[in-house]
């Protein structure tokens, strides 16, 4: 074996052609690094030693066989018994469904993500004479709104309107069903207003409620699980 300064660095029993060999196979420096047991610099250097072509970015298609695609986890979901309560959490998930719970939070972050510019993109509620039933059972009209803002469940994505009233309360609609509720809104906004009047720009951060279940979106990588 050809000695030079990377071989120092190399566990006994790993030859360089080993190093070259799994580079070869998975196209990730990093990866090549953990089942050789050295780190990617020392493979770089190897690689560099024996005029191996080598790029810094990985292999997307490696990487994505650790991803199970987003299909396979409705699947899943679809196939629960109805009613049956799952756990609220990406990691007790990913342990029944046998999908990573990495992509467990990023399908669920994609829906909040998609189901909250559905509702944003609404017509404006307060130009509308939509009764509203808060959580105490106290009906209500859109009209008696100042300004108002969605959230959603992480998980269930039942939605919640909170909103602050012309009395100057804040109230708290359930929207148990998003769905229904867009489509409810889309037919009273048009029948009622000119279409020059929805989507209306009521949401600008001046005018937004303020409450605890206010919502700021995060990525994966920053949503902690229940």
């Amino acid at each position: 074996m050809i000695e030079h300064r990377a071989l120092k660095t190399v566990k006994r029993g790993i030859s360089e052609e080993r190093v070259v060999a799994t580079y070869r196979h998975f196209k990730s420096l990093r990866k090549t690094g953990e089942i050789c047991g050295i780190d990617k610099d020392t493979v770089r250097r190897i690689l560099k030693f024996h005029e191996v072509e080598y790029t810094a970015k990985p292999n997307v298609s490696y990487l994505r066989r650790g991803n199970v695609p987003y299909s396979s986890f409705i699947k899943w979901l679809r196939a629960q018994p109805e009613g049956v309560k799952l756990p609220r959490s990406a990691n007790e998930l990913a342990k029944l469904s046998g999908i990573t719970a990495n992509t467990i939070r990023c399908y669920f972050y994609r829906r909040r993500k998609i189901v909250k510019q559905s509702l944003e993109s609404l017509a404006d509620l307060r130009k509308l004479d939509i009764e509203l039933v808060d959580f105490l059972g106290e009906t209500y009209s859109s009209r008696d709104i100042v300004s108002y803002n969605f959230s959603l469940d992480r998980y269930s994505l039942i939605g919640t309107l909170v909103a602050r009233l012309k009395d100057d309360t804040n109230r708290e609609f359930p929207i148990p069903d998003v769905t229904l509720f867009a489509k409810r809104v889309n037919e009273v906004s048009e029948s009622t207003l000119p279409k020059k009047a929805h989507p209306s720009n009521r949401h600008s951060s001046s005018h937004r409620a303020s409450s605890k279940h206010s919502e700021t979106e995060v990525t994966p990588e920053q949503t902690s699980d229940s």
